[in-house]
């Protein structure tokens, strides 16, 4: 127990500052049945960009995109309608 404690010390933690700079609405997808760590975090992060989403698949585990594919299909698909389309940037030319 002592060693997981040192470890999530360790590990670097999010830049809200950063987050926050972000130009583009964020969705974050998680499941009902992973870690509620993360839901917290995801909360955090949602606090610190006010244009994240924070979609929960239900009875989705931490791997949320292999436990229910089509679940996350469905919400990254009706996250997507919903942002507007700007205008295309010029092709690259040389």
């Amino acid at each position: 127990m002592v060693e997981l404690c040192e470890r999530a010390v360790a590990r670097p933690k999010a830049d809200l500052n950063a987050i926050a700079q972000i130009q583009c609405p964020v969705l974050l997808v998680l499941g009902s049945e992973d870690d509620p760590r993360r839901l917290r975090q995801a909360e955090v992060m949602r606090d610190a960009h006010d244009r994240t989403e924070i979609v929960v698949i239900n009875g989705g585990r931490h791997a949320v995109h292999k436990d229910r594919p089509a679940e996350v299909v469905g919400a990254i698909e009706s996250f997507l309608t919903r942002i507007p389309v700007k205008a295309a940037a010029p092709p690259f030319v040389q």
